[in-house]
């Protein structure tokens, strides 16, 4: 296990890691860029044990930062990444995740975050992809366009609006077909979540869906009492 110890912004890759691999994701980073890309190093292969690693993001003055959480996979609750917002002494803790859980979205208040990873000496997860992107004080973050739907506007200032309409043999299982960029509480945030599209079985659980939960609610009642033929008459209705 190679050790870690604290360096300065633009020491050489190689200085971080003197025996892995040159093109590992950076432990240590400064972005400036109007969007970017942070990945957990080694991600998905899953990142090393004694980790600390920052990373900073930077965007124009009078700018917000958003954050989007495309994979996210640590060991609970020993390894965790925690998000602040702000600089000098007006820091805050926007969220600290460990484990599976995560937000799929993060918005910043000023226009610099510092996400700070630690990782514990044994175990690991698969790690995180997390894509970053700055937006005016008075817009909304570009909330993406959801996979089997098309989107309609493109206005993400103060009071634009997108909607969303699902493709053909797809429904919306989430969300309302139209979001507004609103003032919410001193936040500039979308009134809801993008919609999301899934094929027309998603609520049912599928074609099978009703005899899967019959199958599922017989078997947790003969976990109890020896009924094991119920659970042999379940199977009969799904196959007849």
């Amino acid at each position: 296990m190679v050790s870690l110890f604290p360096v300065a912004i633009g020491t050489k890759l190689e200085s971080l890691w003197p025996e892995g691999p040159a093109d590992r994701f950076p432990c240590m980073s400064n972005f400036t860029a109007p969007s970017g890309t942070v990945l957990s190093p080694d991600y998905p292969e899953g990142y090393g044990n004694n980790m600390n690693c920052v990373w900073l993001i930077q965007s124009e003055p009078g700018s917000r930062i958003h954050l989007a959480f495309n994979d996210f996979d640590l060991e609970a609750p020993y390894d965790a990444l925690t998000v602040k917002d702000g600089e000098g002494g007006e820091v805050a803790v926007i969220g600290r995740f460990s484990g599976a859980e995560s937000p799929t979205h993060l918005t910043s208040s000023t226009n610099t975050l510092r996400l700070e990873f630690q990782a514990d000496h044994s175990m690991s997860g698969r790690g995180f992809n997390i894509t970053y992107s700055s937006f005016g004080h008075n817009e909304c973050p570009d909330p993406g366009v959801p996979i089997n739907a098309r989107r309609f506007g493109d206005s993400f200032q103060l009071g634009g609006s997108v909607s969303v309409v699902c493709e053909d043999g797809f429904i919306k299982t989430q969300g309302a077909e139209t979001i507004t960029c609103q003032l919410d509480k001193g936040k500039v945030m979308w009134s809801g979540p993008i919609p999301k599209c899934e094929g027309k079985g998603a609520e049912s659980g599928g074609p099978f869906g009703g005899y899967n939960r019959l199958l599922r609610a017989k078997s947790e009642h003969c976990a109890t009492s020896p009924c094991w033929f119920l659970l042999l008459a379940a199977v009969t209705q799904i196959l007849i």
